[in-house]
This record gives structure tokens, sequence and C-alpha cells, in this order.
């Protein structure tokens, strides 16, 4: 029975997460997506919520040196508690109420995106994102500068896609602020955040099951 709270548990958790995260960072790439969602629900975050809970509090746990059993910390067993909580949670209350909880639990701490996305060759990356889009090629462009010709130059570029700047940076070389400028419209884009966010499960939640049909 603890096995199945803890699977409808994780279902249930990576569920609401995953469609909240989708709907609220709709340009998200699919990596940075799937990596999101482990800041939300994986070890730590189950950790940390489990002791904001206080259930490391009231279980029962010595260690064990079971191979068959893979939590081996009380961090671990107190994350993998927490899902069977949720599970049933889930049981007991159902859909509307699990989901607030996660809402108030789980999608109320705040993610850095940033440190998500694969941003080591903007350029590049920029370049394969606006061809899928098919917009026109980004140009970089120099808006102003200060300095050329002493110790401490300072360079400001925009990056454009025909009239429209989509990104803009500075650095102490022309090529540092190409860099950072079309992070910075990598940033802009894949960060687009919708505000009051409507996620698919507030229009259908009295159809949502997370329990696996077991009749034959």
């Amino acid at each position: 029975m603890c096995d199945r709270f803890h699977q409808t548990g994780e279902r249930v958790l990576r569920f609401y997460v995953m469609e909240h995260i989708f709907a609220k960072f709709p340009e998200l790439p699919q990596d940075a997506l799937e990596s999101v969602e482990e800041a939300y629900v994986g070890f730590r975050s189950l950790a940390t919520v489990a002791q904001n809970l206080g259930v490391d509090k009231v279980m029962l746990w010595k260690g064990t040196d079971d191979p068959n059993f893979p939590e081996k910390t009380q961090e671990a067993v107190s994350g993998r508690v927490l899902l069977s909580v949720i599970g049933a949670y889930y049981k007991e209350r159902g859909t509307a109420a699990t989901k607030e909880f996660i809402k108030l639990h789980f999608l109320s701490r705040t993610v850095e995106l940033e440190g998500h996305l694969n941003l080591e060759k903007p350029m590049y990356v920029l370049l394969e994102l606006t061809k899928a889009l098919a917009q026109p090629k980004p140009i970089a462009r120099l808006l102003k500068e200060s300095g050329r010709y002493s110790s401490n130059p300072v360079y400001v570029v925009g990056m454009f896609i025909g009239a429209v700047k989509i990104g803009e940076a500075y650095g102490s070389s022309i090529r540092m602020a190409e860099h950072r400028a079309a992070r910075d419209a990598l940033q802009r884009h894949y960060m687009t955040e919708v505000k009051n966010v409507v996620v698919p499960s507030d229009w259908d939640e009295d159809s949502l099951t997370f329990v696996e049909d077991t009749t034959e």
C-alpha cells in the first residue's frame, strides 16, 4: 500500500509541477523544462519540503544496509515518505485539495531559470532558434562605446532582428559584448513568463485521475 501511495504521490506531484512550468514559461526548451522540474520535485526539494512539514520528526527510521532499499539517508527517506503522504492525501481529499497542497508547498518556491538554460554558445543557439522560428538572421550592432584607446574600454552591443532589438549587453571588447547580447536575447525569449497563468487542469479537474486502474 505504501509503495502505491508513493507512486501515486510522485505522479500527482510531477504532473502539476510540469503543467505549471509549461504554462508559465511556454518558451523554455525541453532540457530546461526537465531541469526546472527536477529543481521543484527532485531529492533536495523533497527533503526541504519534508523538513519544513516536520516529516523527519514523526517518521521512524534507523537506517538499513538492505541493497534493495535505495534511500540510504534520512533526507532521502523523508522525501520518499512525503511522496507517500501526497499519495494518501490525494486518495482521501481528492484532486483539488492535493493541487492546492502542491501549489502551497512546492510551486510557491522560487527557482532561478537562468541556471537551467544551456547558453554556453549563445550566438550559435540564437541562430538556430531564429532559423527554427523562420525569422531573419540576428544582427549585432554597436550602439555606443567609450575609452576605445584606454585601458578600460566599454562597448555596448544590441542584437537585432530587422529593426527590433531583442538583446543588449556591454563588454570590454566588441566580441564580449556581442556574446553577452546574444545571451541576453536568449534569456528574454526563453524566460518569457505568463502572468496569472491558467493551466489545463483548471478547466477539467474532475476528470483527472492518478490511480492506475487495476481491474481486468
